[in-house]
């Protein structure tokens, strides 16, 4: 699991399973299964911000940062789910997109 993290995070082979990451990790995975513990790390890989694109340059995905509270791990697991339903299918987009126009009012029609 822990390798799996540090592939998704794209963390260096120096970053290594200390005791303190052990301690995180256990204290997790009493509320959390592996897999999703993973899935959260992979939901945080996708957010630019944190893997460093933001004005300081500063990258603050880690193990640590992930696992640092019951509430962090659930934010990011959850994450995935709503980037899930933030997604529209392309029946929906052209319902949409149709709608818009249906109630467009062109400057020659209102004269």
């Amino acid at each position: 699991m822990f390798n799996k993290l540090r592939e998704h995070l794209k963390l260096s082979d120096q970053y290594k399973l200390s005791d303190q990451r052990k301690v995180l990790i256990k204290r997790r995975l009493k509320d959390f299964t592996p897999e999703q513990i993973v899935k959260a790390g992979e939901n945080l890989s996708r957010s630019e911000y944190h893997m460093g694109d933001n004005p300081q340059r500063k990258k603050y995905a880690s193990v640590d940062f992930l696992l640092r509270s019951y509430e962090k791990t659930e934010e990011w697991l959850l994450a995935g789910e709503e980037q899930a339903t933030d997604v529209l299918s392309e029946a929906q987009i052209n319902e949409i997109v149709e709608r818009q126009k249906a109630s467009v009012v062109y400057a020659e029609d209102s004269r």
